[in-house]
């Protein structure tokens, strides 16, 4: 989906003074939620849904910040003391 996005925003900027203020609008948005990303707005994009929902076309919207910032991400976890115990760390 951000190929696309970056081919639109290419082409928009080949429509005037008009498609070059689109053009700089999709940028700046794009540069946005990259920032938003790189502080935890961002998802694994493992599923579908995630990769869609993180991509530069929806990832300012509501849905996709809810989704970034409220999602579970699978690179992250917490480990279980109790467990860790009763199975010797897992090993």
């Amino acid at each position: 989906m951000d190929t696309a996005y970056d081919t639109i925003q290419k082409a928009a900027a080949n429509f005037g003074p008009y498609g070059q203020i689109v053009s700089a609008a999709m940028g700046v948005n794009k540069l946005i939620g990259n920032a938003v990303s790189k502080i935890g707005g961002g998802t694994d994009g493992i599923t579908k849904t995630d990769a869609i929902l993180n991509s530069a076309f929806l990832n300012m919207t509501p849905l996709g910040l809810i989704n970034g910032f409220g999602g579970k991400k699978a690179n992250t976890y917490t480990r279980n003391a109790e467990l860790d115990k009763s199975t010797n760390g897992g090993f």
